[in-house]
């Protein structure tokens, strides 16, 4: 035969120590932990260095001491996943596990002007209300000069919220307009030593004005040129 007794476990996580004895024999001592419940809400936070949408600074999302319904810290290794939602409503994620109650995880900057909707979930479990993250233009400014003995665009130099040179590799979007503004062509390059060179793709282009709209982490400049039938041939 065998019996049992039902032991309920006390609201706050611990350890319970047993032990049973019958007609004079005791058994081992054993040890039963007592873990903490679900999550419930929680909130969350950020930190950065700057505002600015460089794409290569960092950001921290941080949870506040997460608990259960009887105020317990959530055991450690809970996974946080941070879904990010952007300006053009792609959705970026990211996560953490909690260590003393708290999750940490990190995101790179976005490399343009952007509005950030961030929200925390404890799957199955709990989530954060949802916070705003602005970030600003990293391009303060650039010239643009069409050099047209080469048909070169070039760009710079391009410079930044505290006056300095660009990053090499930050990309850099052109779209080309004709005088009726239909697009007629889509064209990329990469800052290198703080400047971009692009050769214009001039191929099957009618002589006229047009319009070139570029754009380098959000900062847009319209530039308008004209192409004539010695520069086509």
């Amino acid at each position: 035969l065998i019996g049992w007794q039902r032991i309920p476990s006390r609201e706050k996580a611990s350890r319970l120590f047993i032990n049973t004895s019958s007609q004079g024999i005791t058994s081992r001592e054993l040890a039963v932990d007592v873990h903490p419940s679900q999550a419930t809400p929680f909130t969350i936070t950020y930190e950065r260095s700057h505002a600015y949408a460089d794409g290569n600074q960092i950001i921290t999302f941080s949870t506040s001491v997460i608990r259960d319904r009887y105020d317990n810290i959530v055991s450690d290794g809970t996974t946080v996943i941070f879904i990010v939602t952007t300006s053009e409503g792609v959705k970026l994620k990211t996560q953490g596990n909690t260590i003393n109650g708290v999750a940490r995880a990190f995101m790179l900057h976005p490399d343009r002007a952007a509005n950030w909707k961030v929200q925390g979930f404890v799957m199955g479990a709990a989530n954060s209300p949802r916070i705003a993250v602005d970030f600003e233009a990293a391009v303060t400014a650039y010239e643009v000069e069409f050099l047209k003995e080469s048909n070169n665009l070039q760009i710079g130099p391009v410079v930044g919220y505290l006056a300095q040179q660009q990053p090499d590799g930050m990309p850099v979007h052109i779209e080309m307009f004709n005088s009726n503004e239909n697009r007629v062509d889509t064209i990329a390059g990469v800052i290198a030593n703080g400047f971009c060179t692009i050769a214009l793709p001039l191929e099957h282009r009618s002589p006229g004005i047009y319009r070139l709209q570029i754009d380098i982490g959000g900062t847009i400049h319209d530039e308008l040129i004209e192409l004539t039938d010695d520069q086509l041939e």
